[in-house]
């Protein structure tokens, strides 16, 4: 019978090891202000706490913090026989059987010694608690876990796991290996594991960690590549670290038997030399020579930079003189990337429109810029806020701005509006005074209107052609706003740079193009 009183009476065979529901209609006991910490001390019972319980409401000793009744027994008027209790923390064994009275009453020794043997840090930790409420001095200066107990599963924790979980933080948020010696990060894990104190380990543990890992998940991922039963295609990128080292990504792609698209890294390459299509191409075969899977080779995927094209016939002529099972055809077998292809018809309809200046690096492509959002794009600074000079009163054009290009007004404008806080203000103030103008009108014709949000113009980056459709559409948004500065009748900084109703119509056009453009590639 589940988590009920018992008369004394009761047979054995009728108990069940269930712990007592404190849902049950047993009155709890309030903590003394003396010990009202205890509530929070870490590890505290939580299924049936006998602290907790009118039955043992009289004895403070610490202990009864930790365990949780079982098998409650009362007599005939509902006064307490005996139970079972058991350890809150682990819950394991049979636990012990304490009973009121008699030679046989409950004892709390072997419970303690439990609780210092298997929960050392626990244990001591509410002992430290209860000298701090008591006002008594410390008989540590702080308690600790003895350092051999570092290795075993007290509460969960193992330090191999732990130092697993935080090399991996260390590699996933590209953090330095010194990290793991900086003063206050080990400050933290102590105050968090006080037995890792004089335990933690240096940045060259975590140097050796890191590389010892790597090379037992190469091995891994070689096993599982050779065992692939289909073929493979990769692709290669370069990519420049901020301290200036040239590194070549080559990624592996593939269906599985169960038709799921799957792909892994398989190598990032330090480049030393020219960057040439031919030092890519040893790179690339020397990967995949090492990996074992030369011979699965069905596809490499690059841009359109030239020196892809040399990396492919080098790499053909490489690895089909070094194997017989070579079947790597490419003529067809190299595919351009659509999203370059699709970035440089962009970059050239902009261009041609004198949207982006000609200077323009056409190839200078990321495909991670696709998913640039308007938020991200609001970051954006001019690269020297020389607008921030220019008087409001100035009157005198900006050499560098096309006049006949209504996208490079645009530009110049956002580059006002966002050259100082004062000037955002004004932006800012304009465009809500427009809103509330509308709103009224629309409240004076019965008329429902949306209230835009208020929101700051977007400057693009000429090489992210997305950014330059943010550009144009938060323009377009509140274009009103921008006639208005153009048209301010004390600032006369903008004038120059107003928009025609049909150059805001060409615009919208720019606009719309881009945005169809913007949702297909993403």
């Amino acid at each position: 019978m589940a988590a009920s009183s018992k008369r004394a009476r009761v047979d054995e065979t009728e108990r069940t090891d269930v712990p007592l529901n404190p849902s049950l209609p047993v009155v709890l006991v309030a903590p003394e202000q003396l010990h009202a910490h205890r509530s929070l001390l870490r590890g505290r019972a939580t299924l049936a706490n006998a602290a907790d319980s009118i039955h043992f409401s009289k004895n403070r000793s610490l202990v009864f913090q930790f365990v949780d009744i079982y098998d409650l027994v009362t007599d005939d008027i509902g006064k307490f026989v005996s139970c079972t209790l058991k350890c809150g923390i682990c819950r394991k064994g049979g636990g012990w059987r304490w009973v009121k009275g008699g030679k046989a009453k409950g004892s709390t020794s072997n419970i303690i010694a439990h609780l210092q043997s298997k929960h050392s840090a626990i244990w001591q930790n509410a002992e430290h608690a209860d000298w701090i409420a008591a006002g008594k001095p410390l008989k540590d200066q702080k308690p600790k876990m003895p350092s051999d107990n570092l290795d075993s599963n007290e509460a969960g924790f193992y330090i191999d796991e732990f130092y697993r979980r935080l090399t991996r933080w260390i590699v996933a948020d590209n953090r330095p290996f010194t990290q793991v010696e900086n003063e206050e990060f080990r400050d933290l894990l102590t105050y968090l594991k006080p037995a890792l104190d004089g335990h933690l380990v240096k940045s060259k543990a975590i140097w050796d960690r890191v590389f010892k890992d790597a090379s037992t998940a190469r091995e891994s991922t070689q096993k599982y590549l050779t065992s692939l039963l289909g073929l493979m295609a990769i692709s290669c990128n370069g990519w420049t670290s901020s301290n200036r080292i040239a590194f070549l990504a080559i990624v592996g792609s593939w269906i599985t038997e169960d038709w799921r698209l799957e792909e892994v890294l398989l190598d990032f390459v330090e480049l030393h030399g020219a960057h040439t299509g031919e030092n890519m191409s040893i790179v690339v075969a020397s990967a995949l020579t090492e990996l074992g899977i030369k011979d699965k080779l069905l596809a490499l995927v690059g841009d359109n930079a030239s020196t892809n094209g040399t990396l492919v016939h080098h790499l053909s002529t490489s690895l089909g003189q070094s194997s017989s099972k070579f079947r790597w055809d490419p003529e067809k077998g190299q595919i351009r990337c659509l999203a370059h292809i699709i970035h440089l018809a962009v970059m050239t309809l902009l261009r041609s429109i004198k949207a982006v200046p000609t200077s323009t690096d056409m190839h200078d492509f990321d495909p991670k810029d696709l998913q640039l959002t308007p938020e991200e794009a609001e970051s954006f600074v001019a690269i020297n806020n020389t607008e921030a000079l220019e008087d409001d009163l100035n009157t005198k054009l900006d050499s560098s701005v096309d006049l006949t290009s209504a996208i490079d007004k645009i530009r110049k404008i956002s580059k006002l509006v966002r050259s100082s806080p004062q000037r955002m203000e004004l932006f800012t103030a304009t465009a809500t005074q427009i809103e509330e103008w509308h709103e009224q009108k629309s409240r004076d014709e019965n008329r429902s209107y949306k209230r835009k949000a208020v929101k700051n113009l977007i400057l693009d980056v000429a090489t992210r052609w997305n950014s330059v459709f943010l550009m144009i559409e938060r323009a377009l948004e509140f274009s009103e706003a921008i006639d208005a500065l153009v048209n301010h009748p004390k600032i006369t900084l903008y004038r120059p740079y107003g928009l025609s109703r049909s150059k805001w119509t060409a615009v919208a056009q720019v606009g719309k193009w881009l945005k169809c453009v913007d949702y297909d590639v993403s």
